[in-house]
């Protein structure tokens, strides 16, 4: 991975940890609410589609990284990620990280993500938070 884009995405870290180091009441893993769940599987279909075609221009184009500098990321912290299998199914640990990328670089709120990729504000954030959390422990391992 490019030491520039590195060095850029650990900056923007640094800002949304000060989310993180804000006191909550609780943190419990972000899953699909059941009323979502008949549309939980074409919600990252676009993602999906693009991580098969490997095409690396259109990749980057949509998640920022190319391919293999996703991969590599994902490999790095992918376990961090992952959660047990609930009521209404965990959010894929590739799917996190994508939110999550997707998220840091079009600059929207979690609102105005939340309905763009059709999840609750608050499974947004807390997808986004725990992503962080798992590059920043990653960095310190």
């Amino acid at each position: 991975m490019n030491y520039q884009r590195l060095s850029n995405l650990f900056g923007t870290l640094e800002a949304l940890k000060a989310i993180l180091d804000k006191p909550t009441t609780s943190r419990s893993p972000a899953y699909v609410r059941r009323e979502d769940a008949p549309f939980f599987e074409n919600r990252f279909r676009i993602f999906d589609e693009y991580l098969i075609t490997r095409r690396p221009e259109a990749f980057r184009d949509f998640i920022r990284l190319l391919p293999n500098e996703f991969e590599d990321l994902y490999q790095r912290i992918g376990r961090r990620l992952e959660h047990v299998v609930a009521h209404a199914g965990p959010i894929s640990g590739r799917h996190r990280l994508m939110i999550y990328l997707r998220f840091v670089t079009q600059g929207m709120s979690f609102a105005a993500y939340a309905l763009d990729i059709g999840m609750g504000k608050s499974t947004v954030s807390q997808v986004v938070a725990g992503v962080t959390e798992a590059i920043i422990s990653g960095r310190q391992s």
